[in-house]
């Protein structure tokens, strides 16, 4: 079957039509022309591989990646880099216009293309380590990873010498001076040690068997202890130029207070607790805010208290944070949270999201009382099709 691309949709995948029935075509982009195979097929629409391209877009470039034709990984590193972020842009600004009716046209900031991944999670199976092929259990075999850290690669390229039949994932973090290796499965501690004396922290399934329990990254003048189990951001020099806007944004002086939900390792709060009177920070992950409260010894910050608690937690607050920082999981904000938001009336919500339909249902709820004021993206996921968005709301009655 031959089908003419004539959009994309949200995960990059190009749209095409065959009686009518919409067809979703993996690496196809807009205005080619494909021979395709239909892996599967819906009610209401197929999903395609191309088996011949009959003519290509200029936008096409070829990603000097050669596992890219079977790792889901990078999804649009077919696409020229100006594309990507325009595709991006596009996609936050028609998911606003369709779910909010809302009409915004933000800013992209660009990030590096490749070795920009601090993090991996690499899956074992049947002697292969690498990555899951797009929509499979298959294993894709990694020696060399593109947008992974070269400290990371350096990692992998002696891991696959040892012997990995009784090991089934193996995380990967590396910071601006430190490597922490977590392996869950069984594996002799003494060949991990022997090899790998560079790493700064080794545990086998949640047990430290080498070096420091905690690694350090640094972001502008501050230091941050990460656990292995904690989050901390993707991609660092990005997450830099994102925290300054959340600080402009913020519009901070010393008379206000600010609730950091969602607040992990305190990175945000810490970053913003120069600017204002007093951060607290909420997390649900224990082992996050065991390293807040680290981060807030070791960069010498008194104004700055954390609680180990879920965002419910705002209920039992008095109303004296007029400034709310909000950086949920992919899933958004719980109905909980959103609701007790709204009766909080804070004047001034910034909203970190790294995944716009969730962030466009909650504006829906949100722009009840609060105008949008501000929006910027991020490309903190290069040669992917997520991206990093942050919102500037206003409460209505302060206008």
């Amino acid at each position: 079957m031959i089908v003419e691309i004539t959009a994309l949709n949200h995960q990059g995948y190009g749209i095409g039509k065959i009686n009518n029935k919409i067809i979703f075509v993996e690496n196809a982009l807009e205005g080619e022309i494909v021979k395709i195979k239909i892996v599967e097929n819906k009610k209401k629409y197929c999903i395609a591989k191309v088996i011949e391209y009959i003519k290509t877009s200029l936008n096409r470039v070829s990603f000097s990646c050669c596992f890219y034709d079977k790792c889901g990984g990078c999804n649009i590193a077919h696409m020229c880099y100006e594309k990507q972020l325009e595709f991006k842009k596009n996609k936050v600004i028609n998911i606003l216009d369709k779910y909010c009716n809302l009409s915004v046209n933000p800013h992209i900031n660009f990030s590096n293309e490749l070795n920009y991944r601090n993090k991996v999670v690499f899956h074992i199976k049947d002697g292969k380590i690498g990555f899951y092929q797009n929509n499979s259990n298959f294993i894709v075999d990694i020696d060399k990873c593109l947008i992974l850290s070269d400290s990371i690669n350096k990692v992998l390229k002696i891991i696959r010498t040892f012997d990995l039949s009784l090991v089934n994932n193996i995380m990967i973090r590396s910071t601006y001076k430190d490597i922490m290796l977590v392996i869950e499965g069984d594996i002799n501690k003494d060949i991990l040690s022997n090899n790998l004396s560079f790493v700064s922290s080794i545990y086998i399934n949640g047990k430290l068997v080498h070096g420091s329990s905690r690694i350090v990254e640094k972001i502008g003048n501050y230091l941050f202890y990460i656990s292995y189990d904690s989050f901390f951001q993707v991609n660092s020099k990005v997450t830099y130029n994102l925290y300054n806007k959340i600080l402009e944004y913020a519009s901070l002086d010393k008379n206000d207070n600010v609730l950091d939900l969602y607040c992990g390792t305190g990175t945000i709060g810490i970053f913003l607790s120069k600017y204002c009177n007093k951060v607290l920070g909420i997390e649900i992950n224990k082992s996050a805010i065991e390293d807040a409260n680290l981060n807030k010894k070791i960069n010498g910050i008194s104004n700055i208290d954390f609680i180990n608690d879920n965002s419910s937690y705002i209920t039992k607050l008095d109303s004296k944070f007029n400034v709310v920082v909000v950086d949920p999981p992919r899933s958004g904000l719980d109905s909980k949270t959103l609701n007790n938001l709204i009766l909080k009336r804070v004047s001034r919500l910034i909203y970190v999201s790294c995944n716009p339909m969730t962030l466009a249902r909650d504006i829906n709820k949100l722009k009840e009382i609060y105008n949008l004021e501000k929006m910027e993206l991020f490309d903190m996921f290069c040669n992917d099709y997520h991206v990093e968005c942050v919102v500037a709301m206003i409460l209505k009655e302060h206008l």
